[in-house]
């Protein structure tokens, strides 16, 4: 074995020196063999990564935006994590206990810091979910309390009780008692939520909302706020007080939030290591080019569109689900030129949790019998040519593949149904307020959620904080509460299945897509995981390699 080890180190480092190309084998080899990797990794550990928008927010309880996520779990660590696969591990909590799966114990990981050095303890974990659940807080998150089916969660978020009386304690700063209004057999995977993130109570109470400037921002997570300049940059650099700081590579990581040719460029110049979603027309383009450096990722993720139910047109189900059929969705991946992604006629992507896919009656039936009953269903609600269906679609003014899938709509509709259809573009943050007010018609949407199909199908809770379309029927609420009941998987099967059947009859959204999405990455990032369902890496995971392209200095 000795003189295996000799050879191979002689091996690495002709390979290091002579083939960079060949890195990733030898890394790989290395860590078979029990050698130090940290001699192949580059001296400059530095990163540099495409955010998409500019944050929304970097208090975990004041923002709904899919690009703050990444920035915030690498600032703060909440109760469990994910690992390189996408199931939930132990973060700040490392031990769950409960006898009926309703009343559950955790212990906090001993030694855990503040990165102001203070202890992170059990009462910073009651202060941050109350403050969640305050309605004054107004936190578009708050859902995920309810989700969890916390004690009193309903009446304080309706300020009926005080945020106080939530159902959850510390008995000590290393032990936090949750108490459930029903037994909850998949509550770890919930708790790898961002709104359940930790922040500094002391922090909070003294700045108010400016406790996320750099200056104040203090976090629990593998990083620390450095630098934040609006629709410019956002700067973390290692938290040395992160319990698990001396397996941290990265030294400093930079988000930029960048359009797709902005990306591009700095992508190209060598000022850019991992891209934010590609585009599939970019992906296309960039494919002969950069065919070994698009890494595709799977994701728990509807792409879709959501509908006001609570307004004309979309008051009425027959408008609702008149669109729905006249979409044909193979088609519109074809004219856009949509790759990796799959066509989505439900809700839940298929084996989410185990579940097979639902798949809606008319999902058999060809295009014209759609269309023919969609033509149908709209004289029904009164639409013909002399009062066409009139409506605007409203989406993220500032990304590419948006606008494209809003111009395609509006023209596929109008020729297949004569509906008149104006595009309204809107800023990012903007378009998720107007959404969270219900200020719209019909707007695109993302959700993505845990590995349970709860997590997608809660959405279209009556009183879920995450449901933006008004939608509210009490039989669907019922089936997704009988999913709680069930310890295992084949219990709670049936009743998804239900409630998916439901939402497929009343169309209060679009399926559209379950997209993978494409990103550019460096040959010489390591720790990347295509087998994680959820999109998420953590910083603390990654390593820039010893290879000809890395950087040989800080870039700015």
């Amino acid at each position: 074995m000795n003189l295996i080890k000799s050879k191979f180190r002689n091996f690495i480092l002709i390979g290091v020196f002579g083939m960079s190309w060949f890195y990733t084998l030898l890394y790989t080899a290395a860590k078979a063999y029990g050698l130090p990797v940290q001699k192949l990794q580059a001296k400059v550990q530095e990163l540099i990564i495409g955010i998409g928008n500019d944050p929304q927010s970097l208090d975990p309880h004041k923002t709904s935006a899919f690009n703050d996520h990444k920035i915030l779990q690498d600032l703060l660590e909440g109760p469990y994590i994910f690992d390189s696969q996408g199931n939930s591990i132990p973060g700040t909590f490392v031990y769950a206990y409960t006898n009926d799966q309703q009343d559950w114990t955790f212990n906090l990981r001993p030694g855990l810091c503040w990165s102001n050095g203070e202890p992170v303890t059990a009462y910073d974990f009651v202060y941050s979910w109350q403050r969640l659940a305050d309605p004054e807080t107004a936190s578009p998150k708050s859902g995920v309390l309810q989700e969890m089916g916390i004690k009193y969660i309903d009446d304080i978020i309706a300020g009926k009780r005080p945020p106080t009386d939530l159902g959850l304690i510390a008995s000590g700063p290393s032990t936090l008692h949750l108490f459930l209004n029903k037994p909850l057999g998949f509550i770890t995977k919930l708790l790898t939520n961002t709104a359940l993130l930790p922040v500094h109570p002391a922090t909070v109470r003294k700045y108010g909302d400016n406790w996320t400037l750099p200056a104040h921002y203090v976090s629990n997570g593998a990083y620390c706020l450095k630098e934040r300049v609006v629709n410019d940059k956002v700067v973390l650099t290692r938290n040395p007080y992160y319990w698990d700081n001396k397996n941290t590579r990265i030294n400093q990581v930079t988000y930029l939030p960048l359009d797709a040719e902005a990306e591009l460029a700095r992508y190209k110049s060598g000022l850019l290591d991992i891209s934010y979603q590609m585009s599939s027309t970019h992906c296309n383009q960039l494919l002969p080019e950069f065919s070994r450096e698009i890494q595709w990722v799977t994701s728990i993720t509807l792409h879709g569109l959501i509908l006001n139910n609570k307004i004309k047109p979309f008051n009425d189900v027959r408008v609702r689900q008149a669109l729905n059929l006249a979409l044909d969705r193979e088609k519109l991946f074809e004219s856009l030129k949509i790759i990796g992604q799959a066509p989505a006629y439900n809700v839940v992507p298929d084996g989410t949790g185990g579940l097979p896919a639902f798949q809606p009656p008319w999902r058999s039936w060809n295009f014209d019998q759609r269309l023919h009953i969609a033509k149908q269903l709209l004289q029904q609600a009164g639409f013909n040519e002399k009062k066409p269906l009139t409506f605007p679609i409203f989406y993220n003014g500032n990304n590419e593949a948006s606008k494209n899938l809003a111009s395609y709509l509006s023209s596929l509709w109008n020729m297949l149904l004569g509906a008149r259809i104006t595009l309204n573009p809107q800023e990012w943050k903007m378009f998720l307020e107007k959404r969270k007010k219900g200020e719209y018609q019909m707007a695109q949407f993302t959700v993505y959620d845990y590995n349970e199909p709860y997590g997608l199908l809660s959405s279209s809770q009556s009183a879920n904080s995450y449901n933006e379309t008004g939608y509210s029927n009490p039989q669907f609420d019922h089936f997704l509460e009988k999913t709680r009941n069930g310890v295992h998987d084949f219990e709670r099967h049936p009743w998804y299945h239900r409630a998916e059947a439901l939402l497929a009859e009343e169309a209060p959204i679009i399926p559209i897509s379950h997209p993978r999405y494409a990103h550019l990455v460096k040959p010489y990032v390591g720790g990347l995981s295509a087998e994680n369902q959820f999109e998420f890496f953590y910083t603390k995971n990654l390593h820039i390699r010893r290879h000809s392209q890395a950087p040989k200095s800080p870039r700015k």
